[in-house]
């Protein structure tokens, strides 16, 4: 996989229908395509919610290794009440 140095300036995010649960498409510069599909998971993350159900967040990248999606998955299904405080 590979970024640009200015990904964080040219990296469109638009909400997906998911519930509530906060999923996330992710085009990298700005760059929006409708034949993208999944490649593979990158990164994975469980967490509690505020409700101690748990959420996994794994970010994918597509099958050309771009950026693909943030996916949010609570395993009730519910909308997600919190995400994690990230310590400054």
């Amino acid at each position: 996989m590979y970024l640009n140095a200015d990904w964080n300036e040219t990296l469109f995010v638009r909400e997906l229908d998911d519930g509530g649960m906060g999923s996330l498409e992710l085009y990298p510069n700005i760059n929006i395509l409708n034949q993208r599909s999944y490649g593979k998971t990158i990164a994975e993350h469980q967490f509690l919610d505020d409700d101690g159900i748990p959420i996994l967040a794994s970010l994918n990248i597509d099958k050309e290794g771009k950026l693909f999606e943030l996916d949010m998955w609570k395993v009730d299904y519910s909308p997600i009440l919190s995400f994690p405080k990230i310590p400054v």
